[in-house]
């Protein structure tokens, strides 16, 4: 018989060798756990010593908040906080960083002309949400009254308007799981969803207990953002933006195919 364990980021199958990967969180960082064993005959078996170091790396302590943000302020890669345990954050493109920058800017700018003393915060600064145990980025957001500020000032809790740019790997969370923890904040009154590859814009507007959506579609529309007063361009949104596509022209494809 022979065994034999190996931490890297990239295995191999070759006759009478087989891989078991499994993905564990270590601190502030992931890594992957091989296991390869086998027997001259091709008869594999799982050896008590590879049972044993899954049995320690399943029992790691989860993290309190204090120490999520003392890994967060050395670490390379952003991550969420859920309950304990850290989510890693997948970088985004060069048309996602526009937009975030395009937002942010254009919101201080406007809210400053229109004489209104709200706060506009981008990506670094995160939104604490109690009833769920997490701390999660937003890539932008308005409040409007006096910062809740959590954990030492690393997190916030009263956001009144809050900004995603969506992207292929975060657009079902963002709609979904993301917008639902959102909505347990008090404060939460209106969230703005960005497209990245094409100049499509929602917004969800708390209107007594019900969320009512409105699309803009186009270079030509402009968003009007009812909790904070204002309304924006889609032109200012999209500025510098690279290769957008025409939305009307994919929505007229998904109409036919439905």
């Amino acid at each position: 018989m022979k065994f034999f364990t190996l931490i890297l980021d990239a295995g191999y199958l070759s006759n009478n060798v087989l891989i078991q990967c499994i993905k564990y969180p270590v601190s502030a960082y992931y890594f992957y756990y091989f296991e390869i064993f086998t027997d001259f005959h091709g008869n594999f078996q799982r050896t008590k010593k590879s049972i044993d170091m899954i049995e320690v790396l399943e029992k790691e302590k989860l993290l309190t908040v204090e120490e999520y943000h003392k890994l967060e302020e050395t670490a390379t890669q952003k991550s969420e906080f859920i309950n304990g345990k850290l989510n890693p954050m997948p970088g985004g493109s060069s048309n996602h960083a526009d937009i975030i920058g395009n937002i942010y800017m254009t919101l201080r700018l406007t809210l400053k002309s229109l004489g209104k003393k709200f706060r506009v915060f981008n990506s670094d600064l995160k939104i604490h949400l109690a009833a769920h145990n997490q701390n999660v980025y937003p890539d932008a957001f308005v409040i409007t009254e006096k910062p809740q500020y959590v954990d030492n000032k690393f997190s916030v809790s009263n956001p009144t308007l809050i900004v995603e740019v969506l992207s292929d790997s975060t657009a079902r969370y963002d709609r979904g799981s993301k917008f639902l923890k959102y909505k347990s904040l008090p404060s939460f009154t209106e969230y703005v969803l960005i497209e990245q590859d094409m100049p499509m814009v929602d917004v969800i507007t708390k209107k007594e207990e019900n969320w009512i959506i409105k699309s803009y579609v186009g270079l030509k529309d402009t968003v009007v953002l009812e909790s904070i007063g204002c309304e924006i361009s889609m032109e200012d949104i999209y500025e510098n933006v690279e290769d957008l596509k025409n939305p009307q022209g994919i929505m007229d494809f998904e109409k036919d195919v439905d």
